[in-house]
């Protein structure tokens, strides 16, 4: 039986945008609102089949806190793809969505426009407290070529669609070399040269 293709993928976000319920909802099939923040960075496991791979994903959770902002290029290394999360009750976690991206390519030395990233815009059941609007979140979205989808942690809707279709996205990315970070060799670094 062949082995899973691993596939690390991390979700990144404000606080409180429901990033943990998200993960959550699509391991567990359940919400639990009783969540408290998380500290500094956890992360989950999740098999799935697509397009007759096996997958083991690995689903890293991060701290919305600018306080724990300082997880660093150690916490990025081997990203496959990232979600980014906003609440459309909340539009500064809307707008602090670029903050979030930069801080992914800045970190993880990733290049490239290839590099799979969808936007999930959670708590869609709250339709009536919405600051964000579905169109205005698209139009960014296509902006920087990324999928938009319109997701809750809370009823499940789309949860599973949406991490399954950032799986795809990956899969379909034909040279991953594109966008990988060059991965240095220590064992035959020049000794002499460090610092």
């Amino acid at each position: 039986m062949s082995q899973p293709r691993i596939f690390k993928i991390v979700l990144l976000g404000d606080t409180g945008v429901g990033k943990t319920a998200l993960i959550h909802q699509f391991v567990e099939k359940e919400f639990r609102a009783d969540f408290k923040a998380t500290i500094g960075a956890d992360f989950s496991t999740h098999n799935l089949e697509i397009d007759g791979q096996k997958i083991e994903m690995q689903i890293w959770d991060t701290a919305g806190q600018e306080r724990f902002n300082s997880v660093g290029s150690a916490f990025y290394r081997g990203t496959d793809a990232c979600i980014l999360v906003f609440d459309c009750t909340q539009l500064e976690t809307f707008k602090r969505l670029d903050f979030w991206k930069e801080n992914l390519f800045s970190k993880s030395g990733i290049k490239g426009e290839k590099f799979p990233i969808i936007i999930f815009s959670n708590k869609s059941d709250l339709s009536e407290q919405k600051q964000v609007t579905y169109e205005s979140a698209k139009a960014w979205a296509e902006s920087l070529q990324y999928d938009l989808i319109e997701v809750s942690a809370k009823t499940g809707e789309n949860v599973e669609a949406g991490f399954r279709k950032i799986v795809s996205t990956y899969l379909e990315i034909s040279a991953p070399s594109i966008w990988r970070p060059k991965i240095v060799d220590v064992r035959h670094a020049n000794k002499s040269s460090c610092c």
